[in-house]
């Protein structure tokens, strides 16, 4: 899907949200990292990364 929102971490990944899933792409190459098919339409500011490291924190509000 398209990209709805992205954002640089500190090792110079791109974290990307779409509304299908969650990506990390390695800026340098373009190269998919990992992939969250559960993740979607997550917002911005409900994902932070553990500075200095490649642990990502997601918060999720689901509804029934």
């Amino acid at each position: 899907g398209k990209a709805k929102w992205h954002q640089v971490t500190s090792l110079g990944l791109v974290l990307v949200g779409t509304d299908d899933a969650l990506l990390l792409i390695n800026g340098d190459t373009g190269q998919v990292q990992w992939q969250r098919d559960d993740i979607k339409k997550t917002l911005q500011f409900n994902v932070r990364e553990v500075e200095g490291s490649p642990i990502v924190l997601v918060t999720s509000l689901r509804t029934n």
